[in-house]
């Protein structure tokens, strides 16, 4: 995979991702599917709040992949890991200071990391090319 076709999955998969993690949690609790009705709804949140962490978050790696990082291995998902959980906590941080309380950091420093292991995971069964 060309490292441009990388940094726009770095880009927009990870608020999907976050906001399909988000969707089985909340199905699981309720014991129901009737929650997937809001699925639209929470996927477009998920990309008003993480737009901008994950633009962070793929020019982070793609220095990282351009310094010989690479993109399949394991530090590339530990890098990827930590990233998230640094955008998780950036996401935290807005909403807490708008309508949230600290309770935001226990959901989202965990689903950022996550979510940035699983965006990472599923770019190693990618095809990996050097060209950028």
């Amino acid at each position: 995979m060309r490292l441009r076709t990388r940094f726009l999955l770095d880009v927009f998969a990870p608020p999907l991702i976050a906001a399909l993690l988000f969707m089985i949690a909340i199905c699981v609790d309720e014991r129901s599917l009737r929650p997937l009705a809001i699925l639209p709804f929470v996927v477009f949140m998920a990309y008003t709040f993480a737009v901008l962490p994950s633009v962070v978050h793929a020019l982070f790696m793609r220095s990282r992949y351009l310094r010989g990082t690479p993109p399949g291995g394991g530090r590339a998902l530990l890098l990827s890991t930590l990233s998230g959980l640094a955008a998780g906590a950036m996401i935290a941080l807005v909403i807490t200071g708008t309508s949230g309380g600290p309770e935001a950091f226990l959901v989202l420093l965990p689903m950022g990391a996550f979510t940035g292991a699983i965006n990472a995971g599923l770019q190693r069964l990618l095809p990996i090319r050097r060209k950028a």
